[in-house]
């Protein structure tokens, strides 16, 4: 990693990513993470997994907004809206050098499991 904000980015979401491991781990009942791309692949299953684990109802409304925010793309960065797509863009828009050095120190520690 060539810049200082790089490495501190990275490490920042090591130092997070790990954070919410260890509390999944330590409280199951209270905290459960979700990758995004189970989300991606089936995002009714996980989000109705989600509102059980959370003692919710999962019904209509949520499956309307699930499939109207996966049926066009938004223009903001931020949109909620996007078109279905696989994520991995990220290991083909990242200077190879810093996709490999993120690969390489995660390796198959738990954080791999982000890592698809």
């Amino acid at each position: 990693m060539d810049l200082p904000e790089e490495a501190f980015g990275f490490d920042k979401w090591k130092e997070v990513a790990q954070h919410f491991v260890d509390m999944e781990q330590e409280r199951p009942d209270q905290v459960k993470v979700v990758q995004f791309a189970h989300l991606n692949a089936d995002p009714k299953g996980v989000v109705a997994d989600l509102f059980r684990f959370c003692g919710l109802i999962f019904g209509v409304p949520t499956v309307d907004f699930i499939e109207q925010s996966r049926s066009k793309e938004g223009s903001d960065a931020n949109s909620i809206y996007r078109n279905v797509r696989d994520d991995v863009a990220w290991k083909e828009r990242l200077p190879k050098h810093i996709a490999d050095t993120t690969l390489a120190e995660v390796g198959a520690g738990p954080l791999s499991r982000f890592l698809v």
